[in-house]
């Protein structure tokens, strides 16, 4: 039975990227891809002669990690439709294999994104801190670990039927303090925000060990 649900998984992706490939291309025609090309340069060029005379008396460190937390919570993103709360029903308790890919997924399709923000915000630390960049590989190492952390006390979060409005809370306060305290004070401090996040998925994983699969809640998420 878990292969199967790993099988049903792989199915729906399948649909989803055939999707997104046909759309594609009448989004991403040969005008529009000149068009992004020609944003890009004005880009690159505005962004460089912004760097050489940087606005002083602002709190960059704290806007990255406010805007960084926010791309950091990533959708999680099951594939699951209507009917299936009917039809996968008996096959509940093989739904964890499925939600590990569901996981997976929802994190590597995020990831270039957070990615970019990483590349475009590092010029701006690189000269704000006199061409010193230790301190940055600790932010970057903390944005591509959070969003997967993040995913995963989620599914815990819903699975014990807590409110989504507390888990994002809670997850901003986390992140943008972990960030932050990675990129004004330059402490290795920062990673005990990693061991928050671990320690309070585990904490709820073995709270809710007997729930049931939250259908309703995935669907509708979906």
């Amino acid at each position: 039975m878990r292969h199967e649900a790993k099988q049903l998984f792989d199915l729906r992706k399948q649909e989803i990227t055939k999707e997104k490939s046909y759309y594609n291309k009448f989004i991403f025609n040969g005008h529009f891809s000149v068009f992004l090309v020609i944003l890009l340069g004005a880009f690159i060029l505005g962004y460089g002669d912004w760097l050489k005379s940087i606005p002083k008396h602002i709190n960059y460190p704290l806007i990255a990690s406010i805007i960084t937390a926010i791309t950091s919570m990533f959708p999680i993103r099951t594939l699951l439709k209507d009917a299936d709360k009917l039809f996968l029903l008996p096959f509940e308790k093989h739904m964890f294999e499925y939600m590990k890919k569901s996981l997976m997924y929802s994190y590597v399709t995020r990831l270039p994104i957070q990615i970019l923000l990483i590349i475009i915000l590092f010029p701006l630390f690189y000269v704000l801190n006199n061409k010193t960049f230790g301190f940055y590989i600790i932010f970057a190492g903390l944005a591509i670990i959070f969003p997967l952390l993040g995913l995963l006390l989620k599914w815990q979060w819903y699975k014990f039927r807590l409110e989504r409005w507390s888990l994002f809370s809670i997850l901003f306060v986390i992140f943008t303090s972990g960030y932050y305290v990675a990129l004004d004070p330059k402490n290795i401090s920062s990673i005990f925000s990693v061991i928050i996040l671990v320690a309070l998925t585990l904490l709820i994983r073995y709270l809710n060990k007997d729930y049931l699969f939250p259908w309703e809640h995935m669907i509708n998420t979906e």
